[in-house]
């Protein structure tokens, strides 16, 4: 199988190869993972579970309901924002970045992100930070199999660290 995991804009080239892929790969029996948009008939539609704004699990309903096949694409956050962020795009952070960032900070867990949160303030500017770690990847997993979601990726090496709370 494959995993098509384009992170641009959506391009007609790209298009073209989903699109290929997807008449081949079924008659093989071979399982195709892409972006929502770039999905096509034969595929699994890849619904992330990396939210910084909105309802993981209105999201995830209406995937769900959207796409015939769905699976959780478990990207692990570990971001830092401005407030406000009308973008919705934060900084990565490294492992070094977010323990320094998080010590001494009291952390929360947003129920509608799925993820823990902190805010900070820097050079007279609040910052939001989402993280991800191994019970709150353990909860977008559950929430996606009560939605029916019962299949899901995540990268190594960013899971690497975590990969025992995800299997039990």
């Amino acid at each position: 199988g494959a995993v098509l995991d384009f992170e641009t804009s959506p391009r007609e080239d790209l298009r073209a190869l989903a699109r290929s892929l997807g008449d081949r790969f079924p008659r093989r029996r071979w399982p195709l993972y892409l972006p929502e948009n770039y999905a096509v008939p034969g595929g699994t539609v890849l619904l992330n579970s990396a939210v910084s704004g909105g309802d993981l699990g209105q999201y995830l309903r209406e995937g769900k309901q959207r796409w015939r096949q769905a699976a959780l694409d478990l990207q692990r956050l570990r971001m830092d924002f401005p407030l406000p962020c009308p973008t919705g795009e934060g900084i990565p952070l490294t492992d070094e970045q977010l323990a320094a960032l998080q010590t001494g900070r009291q952390i929360f867990f947003s129920r509608e992100l799925g993820a823990r949160y902190f805010t900070y303030r820097r050079g007279g500017e609040t910052r939001f930070v989402l993280l991800d770690d191994g019970d709150t990847l353990h909860r977008k997993i559950a929430l996606g199999e009560r939605l029916g979601i019962h299949r899901g990726l995540l990268t190594l090496p960013e899971c690497a660290d975590i990969l025992r709370d995800l299997t039990g």
